[in-house]
C-alpha cells in the first residue's frame, strides 16, 4: 500500500506490473501440456495418476476449478515448475524435487480462495525463467488462500512462502523447517497465523511488511536472524509465542508496530530491537505485557524516538544508530539470496 500510495518502486511490484511477464509464462501454456497431466472429472481438474513428473512450466490457465489431493505427489525435475492462474483446492499432497532444482508452486492473480490442507512442500528453490524471477518456493500473489497443517521443509530459496497482495490469509499448524533464508514472508497482506512452528532457519522466521497480522500459539527455535519482523508500516499482534534461541527475536522497523503479551523470549542475542532502516519511513514501536526475556546477550536495542514499552513503562536505553550494528556486523544476519 505505501508503495503505490506513494508511488515509489518495490522490486516486485515492478515484475507483476510487467505484462510482458505474464504473457511470456502464458505463451508457455499449451491445452495439450496441461492435459497431460490433468483431466476433467465432472467439471473438476484433477491429476492423473498418483504420482506425476514435471520437467518444465507446468501452466494453469484462469477459470479452472483445480484439486491435487489424497496422497499424490509432484516432483519437479530439470527446473520444472506449476504456475496457476486460477485458485487450487490441495489436500494431502507433497510437492517436492528429487534433483533438487524444481522451482516450486506459485499462484498468480488467481483472485478467489484457495485451500492448501495436510500437504508438504519440501526441497524446493525460487521461481527463475528468464528474467523473470520470484524469491520464494510457493508464492501467492493477489491469491487469498488458507493454509493448515502443512509442512515447508528444506527448502533452498529467499522465501519459503511468500504472499503478496493476498489477504486474508490464514495459516495455522503448519511446519517450517530447515528454510535457507527467510520462512515466511508477507507483503501487503493481512491474515492470521496460529499454532505454528518456526526451526532451524537461516533468516528470519515471520517477515511482513505493509501488513497487519495477527501471530498466536507459536514457537521459534534457532533462528539465525529474525524470529518475529514488522517492516514498513506493519502492525503486528502477538500473543502466547515461545522464542528460543534467535539474533532478534522481536524486530519492529520503518513506522511499525508490534503488540506482544503472554510470551517468552530465551537464549537469544537481543530480545526487543526498534529502529529505523529506511530513509522514507519513521521510526517504530514495541508494547509488551507479561513478556518473560531471559538469558540475552543484550535485552534492549532500541533507536532514539523508536520507543519501547513494557508492562507500561518505556525503557528509556538507547542507541544512536541501530542499523550500523545489525545484518551481522555485530547482530542479525543480512539477507541470504
Amino acid at each position: 500500500r505505501y508503495f503505490v500510495e506513494n508511488n515509489l518502486k518495490s522490486p516486485v511490484l515492478k515484475v507483476f506490473s510487467s505484462s510482458q511477464y505474464l504473457q511470456d509464462l502464458t505463451s508457455c501454456y499449451s491445452k495439450k501440456e496441461f492435459f497431460e497431466y490433468f483431466e476433467d472429472v465432472e467439471g473438476v481438474y484433477r491429476l492423473k495418476g498418483k504420482k506425476i513428473n514435471v520437467s518444465k512450466a507446468l501452466i494453469i490457465p484462469k477459470g479452472l476449478n483445480v484439486e491435487i489431493i489424497n496422497g499424490q505427489e509432484v516432483d519437479f525435475t530439470d527446473g520444472g515448475f506449476l504456475l496457476s492462474f486460477s485458485p487450487l483446492f490441495i489436500n494431502g499432497a507433497k510437492f517436492y524435487s528429487s534433483d533438487s532444482t524444481g522451482r516450486g508452486l506459485h499462484l498468480i492473480n488467481a483472485k478467489e480462495q484457495s485451500w492448501v490442507v495436510d500437504s508438504e512442500f519440501s526441497g524446493l528453490k525460487n521461481l527463475e525463467i528468464n528474467s523473470w524471477k520470484l524469491p520464494s518456493a510457493v508464492t501467492f500473489y493477489e491469491s487469498p488462500v488458507e493454509i493448515k497443517n502443512t509442512k515447508f521443509l528444506n527448502n533452498q530459496s529467499e522465501d519459503g512462502l511468500n504472499l503478496f497482495r493476498s489477504e486474508p490469509f490464514l495459516l495455522e499448524g503448519c511446519f517450517f523447517e530447515n528454510t535457507f533464508s527467510d520462512a515466511f514472508d508477507a507483503d501487503f497482506s493481512d491474515g492470521v497465523l496460529k499454532n505454528c512452528i518456526f526451526e532451524n532457519l537461516g533468516n528470519d522466521a515471520i517477515d511482513v511488511s505493509g501488513s497487519k497480522i495477527i501471530v498466536s500459539s507459536c514457537q521459534f527455535r534457532n533462528v539465525e536472524d529474525k524470529a518475529l519482523s514488522s517492516g514498513e508500516a506493519s502492525l503486528m499482534t502477538v500473543d502466547s509465542v515461545i522464542i528460543e534461541g534467535a539474533s532478534l527475536a522481536i524486530t519492529a522497523k520503518d513506522n511499525s508496530t508490534i503488540i506482544v503479551s503472554n510470551s517468552s523470549i530465551l537464549n537469544s542475542d537481543v530480545a526487543f530491537c526498534a529502529f529505523q532502516k529506511k530513509k522514507e519511513f519513521g521510526p517504530s514501536h514495541i508494547e509488551g505485557k507479561n513478556i518473560l526475556y531471559m538469558n540475552s546477550k543484550k535485552d534492549f536495542l532500541i533507536e532514539k524516538k523508536s520507543t519501547l514499552k513494557l508492562n507500561g513503562n518505556f525503557i528509556e536505553k538507547y542507541e544512536e544508530s541501530v542499523r550500523k550494528i545489525l545484518y551481522g556486523n555485530e547482530y542479525g544476519k543480512s539477507t541470504v539470496k
